[in-house]
């Protein structure tokens, strides 16, 4: 599990990001590093390098590399290799999407910036986020990136290339998590990596996850849909991932687990209107620990919570009053994060506290409701013979007493004749033109 990060050691992490050598990466198969061009009428490697290759890079190069002999005499169809590093490209963007906590945006030779909805990111970004924080980025191509909370990922490449009019996009995971929501590539070209200190990850249009804590070196791949290639040292090699599969991956170790089948909801979907939002998850003895998450949209980019339990009885506070989708998932034995059950629930904080005393005008009764929205009351007093039972009162006949749609919180009455009675007070709660309707229990007292 993630440990939180003091702000000091948050502000220290960016500053290392910024004034010390990156660790070096795994490396990769030299098709990953390439792109292919496919030749058409007239075309000559000279003509492509007046136009798309930097003016640093020989097209010599590129011809020895693909063992071409004249290049006059190339023929229509022929496959040509050209490393990215040679070809010219135009700087893309993302914004942010949505964030929360305490996160922070840094590039060298410039002051670190404050988080905003919609700000602009590009490549040399450090983007860093706290304890109980998360961001997420949305970029030109669809995809989406989130970070959850204690992480720091560096934006290493947000270019399109020019020759190919494909994406290159690559983030480099310096600690803690990332989750990549890939656009499927319209352009084979495309390109889409993770990296860490320790592996790289090329996807090909999917969902998966990236963890990496930098204190036992340790690395994990998870992919939850699509196609994943991973890649560590040059002595682990390199492995392909399906959908329910994942990495674990070591200085000298790469591995591919099974991870856990997605958790069953045995309680918590429907309408959550107690102090607590709860959930209760069915057993499950293989998994470790478990992971929560609420969001305000489907695709988990306006998360509002992102915790992780021990237990599979889960109890979150201070959630405001609103529609949310819920995704839960478990951690096994072998350090994986298991596949996701998402839900939908509306959250309708709706109590309200009764209290009764007598003074001199009479017998004051007070209330005091809970939950964010518009309310009225209503108030309910029933008087009973002597032969109702103690505590067992269900309503019967009309009221006594009964007032409804008032914003006060309290009320008082004089004059009662002697008697048992009993009373309520409800709460009606307006969210969205919907309405909620709460009581309280009965409770009894007796005139004389």
């Amino acid at each position: 599990m993630h440990k939180s990060l003091s702000n000091l050691t948050f502000a220290w992490l960016l500053l290392t990001a910024l004034v010390l050598p990156q660790a070096a990466s795994a490396k990769e198969a030299a098709s990953d590093t390439e792109i292919i061009y496919v030749f058409k009428q007239n075309d000559t490697v000279s003509a492509l390098a007046k136009r798309y290759f930097q003016a640093s890079k020989s097209y010599n190069d590129i011809i020895d590399h693909n063992g071409i002999r004249n290049d006059r005499a190339i023929p229509v169809g022929f496959k040509l290799k050209i490393p990215h590093d040679y070809l010219k490209y135009t700087r893309s963007s993302g914004t942010v999407r949505a964030f929360r906590g305490d996160v922070a945006i840094a590039a060298k030779n410039k002051p670190t910036r404050n988080v905003s909805v919609g700000m602009s990111i590009t490549e040399g970004d450090i983007l860093a986020t706290n304890k109980a924080s998360s961001l997420s980025l949305a970029f030109a191509d669809g995809s989406i990136v989130t970070m959850p909370s204690n992480s720091v990922i560096r934006v290493t490449r947000l270019r399109k290339i020019l020759l190919t009019e494909s994406i290159d996009y690559e983030f480099a995971l310096d600690r803690g998590g990332i989750r990549s929501k890939v656009t499927p590539f319209r352009n084979r070209q495309d390109r889409y990596r993770t990296r860490t200190p320790i592996s790289v990850s090329a996807v090909r249009g999917t969902d998966f996850r990236n963890r990496y804590d930098p204190e036992t070196g340790s690395s994990f791949a998870e992919l939850v849909e699509g196609a994943l290639d991973v890649t560590g040292s040059d002595t682990t090699g390199a492995l392909t991932l399906e959908p329910g599969f994942g990495a674990a991956i070591g200085a000298q170790s790469l591995a591919k687990l099974q991870m856990l089948p997605a958790p069953e909801l045995a309680s918590g979907t429907g309408l959550q209107k107690r102090e607590f939002v709860t959930f209760k998850l069915r057993d499950n003895d293989t998994a470790q620990a478990y992971r929560v998450q609420l969001s305000r949209d489907a695709g988990f980019i306006e998360i509002v919570d992102d915790m992780q339990v021990s237990d599979n009885k889960i109890a979150i506070a201070n959630v405001d009053n609103g529609n949310y989708f819920a995704k839960f998932t478990a951690y096994g034995q072998n350090g994986l994060e298991g596949l996701p059950t998402t839900i939908a629930f509306k959250r309708r904080l709706n109590t309200v506290k009764a209290s009764a005393d007598i003074s001199e005008a009479g017998y004051s009764f007070r209330w005091q409701g809970t939950g964010k929205g518009r309310r009225v009351y209503q108030f309910q007093l029933y008087r009973v013979g002597n032969e109702q039972a103690l505590g067992n009162f269900t309503p019967t006949g009309a009221a006594m007493i009964e007032q409804s749609g008032f914003e006060t919180d309290g009320l008082t009455l004089s004059d009662l004749p002697e008697g048992r009675y009993f009373w309520r007070v409800g709460t009606q709660l307006f969210i969205d033109s919907e309405m909620d309707e709460s009581w309280t229990d009965f409770k009894e007292f007796t005139v004389g």
